[in-house]
């Protein structure tokens, strides 16, 4: 509920970039994961080609956090952009306070990869790790959205 986003937004750092900013490149250690308050952003793949463009409210590099791994595309402002960003530490303890949202973290991880990217060893560990619990991941219901819409 509403004390769930309060908790969340009490673990970011706000912050506002110009356009034409990498906020981080293929290859970057996984530090943090960011949402987008406002602008947007472009995802590039290692030869700088754009194959995603984000806008408020959508979230991003929560795939290094998840996995341990590098950074797997780059990720450019294309506008005056604000975003919130949440560390990993700060990621994995909200994690384990609210295993639920961490699903829908996980989902959206699942969807970019593809479903067969994850190993049974893989989903079995997350399952474990953040008790896997039915949530619901339509975009206007998850805590994510609730979050940047109640928070601009």
């Amino acid at each position: 509920g509403d004390s769930k986003v309060r908790r969340l937004v009490g673990r970011l750092r706000r912050e506002v970039l110009l356009p034409e900013v990498y906020m981080f490149r293929a290859g970057d250690p996984g530090d943090a994961m960011h949402f987008i308050g406002s602008g947007r952003v472009a995802v590039l793949d290692v030869h700088n080609k754009t194959i995603a463009e984000l806008t408020a409210g959508a979230f991003f590099g929560e795939m290094a956090l998840l996995f341990g791994t590098r950074r797997n595309a780059s990720v450019k402002t294309l506008d005056y952009t604000q975003v919130y960003t949440l560390t990993k530490k700060r990621f994995m303890e909200f994690g384990i306070e609210h295993p639920e949202s961490m699903v829908e973290v996980l989902t959206m991880a699942e969807r970019r990869l593809g479903t067969s990217a994850l190993s049974p060893q893989q989903k079995e560990f997350f399952s474990t790790c953040f008790r896997k619990k039915k949530a619901s991941i339509h975009p206007k219901n998850t805590l994510w959205n609730r979050l940047w819409t109640s928070y601009q």
